[in-house]
């Protein structure tokens, strides 16, 4: 007997995670692949390799049985299937696919867009499940909503900057922060909702250095620990971004700690560049990079 069942992002220890499946879309349908020995269809994916990070691996299994050129990755699930009393791991991503290119020589013979799922699979007992899963998160998905943030969303925004601060006190520090952003008219709080359910938030202050007219900073981008690299962090980057240049901001710096190395690749990608180094002169020592866009 063989039963699938899904459990949690970050649930099950990561070393047990073997596979990576990615359900994909290109212009609107989704992609299958068909083995070169096979006449059926298959989910793109495949097995990880050893030390390879599971987003590597979803990445790489994409281009090399599609073709794709740009696309995002976002995180969906982990999947468990069970047989004979054999418990296997995998990670179920969903894709959104900009540009294909030619096949790579693989054992990927073609592949094809469908609409919804093909009546001939390789795998008839799993993959109609992942496909169920995936295509309800792709609803979802669908249902974000980015909107200012107001006193009423407070508990919500405390509770993100909780996990963000890791302070000796952070109920009290949360609530300071949080009063702050309310009371100070300098600062606009947004937040990303899913199916009305806020997954994170993002503060900018406009004009945050004496005589910087037309200058903003970031001060604050949280996502929930659940929610991170699915792009709502880059969703909110962009919204506030534009709503800066509807305002009249020319350029937007943000602060990051030099040692916090995932906030500095992700201000990187979203084309932040280094303009100086803080240097902390206390015991602690600890410095900090600004980094700065043209808008």
């Amino acid at each position: 007997m063989l039963t699938v069942n899904f459990h949690d992002l970050n649930t099950i220890e990561d070393d047990k995670l073997k596979f990576a499946v990615i359900m994909a879309k290109h212009e609107g349908k989704w992609i299958f692949v068909r083995h070169k020995e096979r006449l059926t269809w298959e989910i793109p994916g495949g097995h990880r390799e050893k030390g390879e990070d599971i987003y590597l691996t979803a990445s790489r299994e994409l281009m090399e049985e599609t073709g794709a050129k740009e696309f995002r990755i976002i995180p969906v699930c982990v999947y468990s299937v069970t047989r004979d009393e054999t418990k296997s791991f995998g990670q179920l991503f969903y894709s959104d696919v900009e540009s294909l290119d030619e096949l790579p020589n693989s054992e990927i013979g073609e592949i094809r867009l469908f609409n919804t799922i093909p009546e001939s699979l390789t795998y008839p007992l799993i993959q109609p499940y992942l496909f169920e899963k995936v295509e309800k998160f792709h609803r979802e998905l669908a249902m974000e909503t980015i909107r200012p943030g107001n006193i009423s969303d407070r508990i919500d925004i405390e509770e993100l900057i909780k996990v963000m601060i890791g302070d000796e006190n952070p109920n009290e520090i949360s609530k300071l922060v949080v009063d702050d952003f309310f009371t100070n008219s300098s600062y606009h709080v947004y937040v990303i909702e899913i199916l009305n359910v806020i997954k994170g938030f993002g503060v900018i202050k406009f004009n945050p250095f004496e005589g910087g007219n037309g200058i903003a900073e970031f001060v604050w981008l949280g996502i929930d620990k659940d929610s991170k690299r699915a792009g709502l962090g880059s969703k909110l980057v962009q919204y506030l971004e534009q709503f800066s240049r509807e305002n009249g901001i020319r350029k937007i710096y943000v602060k990051t700690s030099v040692t916090n190395k995932s906030a500095i690749c992700f201000w990187i990608m979203q084309d932040y560049k280094f303009e100086a180094r803080m240097l902390d002169f206390s015991l602690k020592s600890y410095d900090d990079y600004y980094l700065g866009k043209e808008l």
